[in-house]
């Protein structure tokens, strides 16, 4: 449920193991780092994996500085460089597969091209799932071993403690106690469009 996710985000993260979250789209995968970040005093960036290419992620550079030219290679400013907080790898399952082996050493030795991510910033992926027909390429075993993989699942319950405590509207927390069988329905990948979390934040 999101209640145990966020529980499960705290508890990866005080122990420094990355970990993938599964789940429909809609139902709040990338939410759940962002406050739990916001709650505990972290920064959260995230980086859609599905927008970037390659080339986006380490610039090849010449270093001057040596006594012979040396290229280098430098990474990008969505790198964090300072603090403490959650990267989330967003739609990781939509990446371009050429950006598999990039995450490989980003999730495991947390660095990209020359530059460590700070020891006080955690990996978090973020996958949907292919039953749900969204944009799912296969992911390598060599990058799902590298994490902890958690799969979400929607809580009435849950939802409604979660959206009293974030201002959302008492009639769609009524609606939802009202016509359950709406938001339990699940994710009908037929349906142009379904009741998700994120619709009723919306």
């Amino acid at each position: 449920t999101p209640i145990e996710i966020m529980e499960s985000l705290r508890v990866c993260y005080g122990a420094n193991v990355p970990l993938e979250i599964h789940g429909s789209p809609g139902m709040g995968k990338t939410s759940f780092p962002r406050q739990v970040a916001r709650e505990d005093g972290l920064e959260c960036r995230v980086l859609v994996l599905s927008h970037y290419d390659r080339v986006d992620f380490s610039l090849p550079y010449i270093d001057n500085n040596c006594t012979e030219k040396v290229v280098r290679f430098a990474a990008s400013e969505i790198f964090p460089t300072s603090g403490k907080g959650l990267l989330v790898l967003d739609e990781i399952s939509a990446a371009p597969r050429e950006i598999q082996p990039i995450c490989y050493r980003l999730i495991e030795e947390r660095q990209l091209g020359e530059r460590k991510l700070p020891d006080e910033w955690l990996p978090v992926a973020t996958s949907n799932l292919s039953t749900d027909k969204a944009i799912v390429n296969k992911q390598s075993s060599a990058l799902s071993n590298r994490m902890l993989h958690i799969y979400g699942v929607l809580d009435l319950d849950d939802w409604i403690k979660w959206a009293n405590q974030n201002g959302i509207d008492q009639r769609i927390v009524a609606f939802t106690r009202f016509r359950p069988t709406l938001f339990y329905d699940g994710f009908n990948p037929s349906n142009t469009v379904n009741l998700t979390p994120r619709t009723l934040e919306k």
